[in-house]
């Protein structure tokens, strides 16, 4: 009885085991991807340089994609554009009325992936952080954050875009 039931769970064992346990491979190839420049059409100066770094480190750091200098040696190329940057004030200091504590950065911006010239996938996107800016703005690591948080979801949905 008892080697009945060990032959069964053996069984049940190798039978989980050949059928595999759900995972899978993200690639077998990284997709070699080439960004273009990217188009800042909001009136916050410099934003592209901040997303440009971001991005690429972003898919740098993550396995799925490699970077090319190139839009010819790439698997896809893509387009980044800023649409609208709003700095929105959360709290006011309550000694100086017109001193914001607390401000809330909103940003709008469109990603396209092409391949071989053709835009394949169009998506757009908004971002939202909350920033302190009690003591000083320091507006460099706003814009960094900010860049960074888009670049992950620029990311992602390449991920997203290329599993389809």
């Amino acid at each position: 009885m008892e080697k009945l039931l060990l032959r069964k769970y053996l069984l049940y064992s190798l039978i989980i085991f050949f059928t595999g346990c759900g995972y899978k491979f993200i690639h077998q190839r990284e997709k070699r991807i080439y960004i273009e420049p990217i188009s800042n059409c909001t009136f916050q100066p410099q934003m592209e340089i901040y997303l440009n770094e971001s991005l690429r480190d972003t898919i740098t750091s993550y396995p799925g994609f490699s970077l090319v200098n190139s839009e010819e040696m790439s698997d896809y190329s893509l387009k980044v554009k800023l649409l609208n940057l709003e700095r929105e004030p959360l709290f006011f200091s309550g000694k100086k009325a017109n001193e914001i504590v607390n401000a809330r950065f909103s940003i709008n911006f469109e990603v396209f992936l092409k391949k071989e010239g053709k835009v394949i996938s169009h998506r757009r996107f908004s971002e939202t952080l909350s920033f302190p800016l009690t003591r000083t703005f320091e507006e460099e690591k706003v814009l960094q954050e900010l860049s960074q948080e888009i670049a992950l979801k620029i990311y992602f949905w390449l991920v997203e875009e290329n599993e389809k």
